[in-house]
């Protein structure tokens, strides 16, 4: 009998072990994923400068709005010029979303931008479910102040 009910309690942990986990099981969005994954944004963005304020698309999912306003103060996009450089400490936010599937994208500009000799940076920073953590399997930046000028070597200045 001692064997039985060892075997029965060894199928159940067996079988349970990963029944919390949300990878493996169908992806259900929850509201707390934009908090968790705007704070981890953010944390990794402000290694590149701070963030003063955040400047939303107005038709940003109210969710990712809410996650946002909680760090930082908000304002819509279209209540600025656009022609208008965007301030140091400003973070324009191009995308915020979370898909059907899983994976999430946080991505937009740091401020300073529109400087005559280029400055700013473009973040672009995925995320995916692992187990019940989202993960940042890596980043991407664009120094809008790196400037590389390309030369064909065929070209007309380079002839004798």
């Amino acid at each position: 009998m001692r064997i039985l009910a060892g075997m029965a309690l060894a199928c159940c942990v067996a079988g349970c072990a990963n029944v919390g986990l949300r990878e493996y099981q169908p992806f259900e969005q929850h509201d707390s994923d934009y908090g968790l994954i705007a704070r981890a944004a953010v944390k990794l963005v402000e290694r590149f400068g701070a963030i003063s304020q955040f400047v939303v698309p107005r038709d940003l999912d109210p969710r990712a709005l809410a996650a946002l306003k909680r760090l930082h103060p908000v304002v819509l996009a279209d209540a600025r010029p656009a022609d208008l450089p965007l301030p140091a400490g400003n973070f324009l936010v191009e995308t915020f979303s979370i898909d059907t599937e899983g994976v999430a994208t946080f991505e937009g500009d740091l401020g300073p931008t529109g400087c005559p000799g280029g400055c700013g940076k473009n973040i672009s920073i995925p995320y995916i479910l692992q187990g019940d953590d989202w993960h940042n399997p890596s980043f991407k930046i664009v120094d809008y102040a790196q400037h590389r000028e390309v030369v064909p070597v065929n070209s007309a200045s380079t002839r004798h």
